[in-house]
């Protein structure tokens, strides 16, 4: 049993309500800061972040390829867009992206990311959306080259987010450098960069579903009978716990029950357990594997 890790939709009265995945290609790239001020562990966050995201999206030739660059004074290329085609490989390159820790040139490495990434000879597809996802916790060196820089973006019609992360960045800069003023975000600390990932996942994936888009009481019944075999069970799980990270649990939104099954039934998480989107993933991991006959009814 191969991870399941395809686009889908959860409909209701013949409205998407939920939407998980890109269901077009898009080629989006990280610019991440790796500048003096931000801190080895925080940098660390900032990778984490970038994967996570890569995990909750559809990585393949006809939907999403990823690329990223960090910078400080200088500019990195770390992976060209395209450069690899399975979720787990770039999740791994990702984490292993060095820190650098220089000045912040905001403005040189966005004139990098035009000349150098979003064009052919580094992966760019032209049948496909460009997204750029900027993180930075700083102002940069020269604000007026950086905003003459994000302008360019807007003529080539790329998408850009900008993510401010503490209270040391600059409101107008962000909102220079993003394609349109709702694309600005900014978090207390790196450590509430996770709570952003549905709303740019969505956006960069142009779509309305942040999550889910009206009250949605969702359960998940899972196979767990001696067939499936423990380690495939555990796939189960993971697919279900990657699921929810697309949604926005709480009661107002969608709340989660998950029931397994063999011979009997039983209830693992009824549906207003848990309010929030990793208790839910822990109590998710922990569901025990039974093997036992299959008995749907």
């Amino acid at each position: 049993m191969s991870m399941l890790k395809v686009p889908f939709t959860l409909v209701k009265n013949n409205v998407v309500i939920c939407l998980a995945g890109c269901v077009e290609k898009a080629d989006i790239v990280f610019l991440i800061d790796a500048s003096g001020s931000v801190r080895p562990a925080n940098f660390k966050k900032e990778l984490e972040f970038a994967s996570e995201m890569v995990g909750n999206l559809t990585i393949g030739s006809d939907y999403v390829h990823i690329g990223v660059v960090t910078f400080d004074s200088q500019a990195y290329m770390r992976l060209k867009i395209g450069q690899y085609n399975e979720t787990a490989t770039i999740q791994d390159a990702i984490l292993k992206i060095p820190y650098t820790s220089r000045g912040t040139s905001t403005d040189v490495a966005l004139q990098f990311v035009l000349t150098k990434v979003f064009v052919p000879q580094a992966g760019d597809r032209p049948n496909a959306k460009d997204v750029l996802v900027v993180l930075t916790d700083g102002v940069s060196i020269h604000p007026a080259n950086t905003a003459k820089q994000a302008y360019f973006f807007k003529e080539k019609h790329i998408q850009v987010i900008s993510v401010g992360i503490g209270g040391n960045t600059n409101k107008d800069e962000l909102t220079d450098m993003a394609s349109v003023p709702e694309y600005v975000f900014n978090v207390q600390d790196f450590s509430k960069l996770a709570t952003l990932q549905a709303t740019i996942k969505a956006l960069a994936c142009n779509t309305d579903a942040i999550g889910c888009v009206e009250k949605a009481d969702i359960v998940f019944l899972v196979d767990a009978s001696g067939s499936v075999g423990a380690t495939n069970f555990k796939k189960e799980l993971e697919f279900v716990s990657t699921i929810l990270s697309n949604f926005t649990i709480d009661p107002d939104h969608v709340q989660v029950g998950v029931v397994t099954f063999d011979s009997k039934t039983y209830l693992r998480i009824k549906l207003n357990q848990y309010n929030d989107t990793k208790s839910i993933q822990n109590a998710v991991k922990g569901i025990p594997y039974t093997g036992q006959l299959t008995k749907l009814i």
